[in-house]
């Protein structure tokens, strides 16, 4: 068998770390029995039945859009509306391998060719492993006139494809592919329903792995004091905020393994929110602009390999990349968006030196069987290590989740330092900032310093913070000892929130920004320049 997916072990070990104990329903996708016998059959066919039945699906589906939405040839012999829709709820709805791949194969050789993105759909959570794989393959083979890719990640890479050549996928679909992600989480019909606002492509919103609240957010966690925090190590990563006075460290160690904080600090209600698949970590204010507070969780949905997280108070969901409403209610409101906050990714012995007043999360332990947190002592569990999740994904160049818009200018998982002024976006490349230590644009009039630290694939070993400034016409450089001047030689400190001269009290505001993979940057941000090394 030809079929070699890293892909897969990478979700089983998300699957296991996540889900196991949470009674998720989607376990009949990889452990289904091969046909049904006796009672289990009538069970299946009344499963069938249900969802013939269904409002939501009946109502909604119009098998003669379906037939002709894409112009394809019809076969010769007419077939009745009734047993195509039959079919496709066959793919659907059944707990079984043998009754879904027998849905497949008809539609292969009925020759419905509009039925093969819902194959490629369908395809998504089967494993390579299951004994109808091949089946299933097969028959969107036939239909899309596409060979499938047997490379890692092949079915991401076959899901932009498709989608590349379709770029507006019917109504039908949509109404299809919703009753298929309701069926497979239950939780997910609190997003997704017939008729929902939406402001992105819900044919490009994929599955993640895991059910709704399975990565389980962190909701304002127990804090101690640096003299506490006996339990970090000295050059291991962490968010740092410093808010109105306030600091406050989270260590990644928890954040890869939640990737969502709700707090409050200085006062103000904040999220962090981190996407582990972009390598983006953005803090924002919980507080939006009629100044109602939210609070978020994890969908366990993706769009452009990013994190769709929701709040607990609409079921909206949101973009983490930018901050944005795009599914359910909050979606309608014009130019809603969560306010981006300054933060700082270091390592907890600079962060404490600078901040020796901050507090940092007390530890925790992952319960046994669940992704929920607890206190280090409150019961049995395993203790969260740095760098022990994603350690394969972040060594590996591919991206493993479908990521449609492709920018060859660099490599997909290079790093960038990326910010918006003016509307512009203006992507950085990390290692060009680790070597020049701070990065002087005169064409776009702002300073960028970097820490002395290691800037590479392996994300434990990033220690340089990344913060910029606006310079207004200011030439810095880095000297010797470390120290920071301009042209006519005066010092100037660094701070959080600005850079400052120490003899004339001048300072520099901080510009907000942020790291992430590249694929992501541009994903979200198509027409960012690209700072190169021949610029100054």
């Amino acid at each position: 068998m030809k079929i070699i997916r890293r892909k897969w072990l990478f979700l089983a070990i998300l699957f296991l770390s996540f889900v196991v104990g949470s009674g998720a329903v989607y376990w009949r996708w990889f452990h289904a029995p091969a046909r049904p016998a006796g009672e289990q059959e009538e069970i299946a066919l009344e499963q069938v039945r249900r969802s013939l039945e269904s409002p939501s699906l009946r109502e909604n589906f119009d098998v003669q859009e379906f037939l002709f939405r894409w112009q394809t040839s019809l076969p010769q012999t007419p077939i009745p509306h009734d047993e195509i829709f039959e079919l496709l709820v066959g793919l659907l709805n059944h707990p079984y391998a043998a009754l879904r791949a027998e849905a497949a194969q008809a539609l292969a050789r009925l020759k419905i060719t509009p039925a093969a993105p819902y194959l490629l759909e369908v395809l998504q959570f089967e494993s390579p492993f299951s004994p109808i794989y091949e089946d299933l393959v097969s028959a969107y083979q036939e239909l899309s006139g596409l060979a499938w890719s047997y490379e890692i990640d092949g079915w991401a890479r076959e899901f932009e494809r498709w989608w590349s050549l379709h770029p507006q996928a019917p109504l039908e679909f949509l109404v299809w592919k919703i009753q298929l992600f309701r069926n497979l989480v239950p939780s997910f019909e609190e997003f997704l329903y017939p008729g929902v606002t939406h402001t992105i492509p819900l044919e490009h919103v994929v599955w993640g792995g895991v059910a709704k609240d399975s990565i389980a957010a962190l909701n304002m966690p127990k804090v101690i004091s640096v003299a506490e925090a006996e339990y970090l190590q000295e050059g291991e990563m962490i968010f740092g905020v410093y808010l109105n006075g306030e600091a406050r460290a989270y260590p990644l160690r928890f954040l890869d393994w939640h990737e969502l904080v709700n707090d409050e600090l200085g006062g103000e209600p904040i999220v962090l929110s981190y996407c582990t698949l972009c390598g983006s970590a953005i803090l924002y204010s919980r507080r939006i602009n009629n100044g109602r507070v939210l609070s978020f969780g994890t969908s366990g949905l993706l769009y452009k390999s990013n994190k769709l997280m929701y709040d607990a108070e609409t079921k909206t969901l949101w973009i983490n990349f930018l901050g944005e409403p795009v599914v359910g209610s909050l979606a309608t409101q014009e130019d809603l968006q969560l306010e981006a906050l300054p933060l700082t990714q270091t390592t907890w012995s600079r962060w404490k030196t600078e901040h020796p007043e901050t507090t940092v999360l007390a530890p925790l332990i992952k319960a046994a069987r669940s992704g929920q947190a607890q206190i280090i002592g409150s019961g049995g569990g395993e203790l969260y290590s740095p760098g022990s999740a994603y350690r394969e994904y972040r060594q590996s160049s591919e991206t493993f989740f479908p990521v449609i818009e492709r920018d060859a200018r660099l490599a997909p998982k290079d790093w960038v330092y990326g910010l918006l002024l003016d509307g512009q976006a203006i992507a950085y490349p990390l290692e060009l900032l680790r070597e020049r230590g701070i990065l002087n644009d005169a064409v776009r009039d702002l300073a960028i310093i970097v820490e002395d630290g290691i800037v590479g694939m392996d994300y434990w070993k990033q220690g340089g913070a990344v913060r910029a400034y606006a310079s207004a016409g200011v030439i810095l450089r880095r000297e010797a000892n470390g120290e920071i001047r301009d042209e006519a030689g005066q010092l100037w400190k660094l701070a959080e929130n600005f850079l400052w001269n120490e003899a004339t009290g001048e300072k520099l505001p901080r510009l907000n920004g942020h790291k992430a993979y590249w694929f992501a940057w541009v994903a979200f941000y198509p027409a960012t320049a690209l700072y190169r090394e021949t610029e100054r």
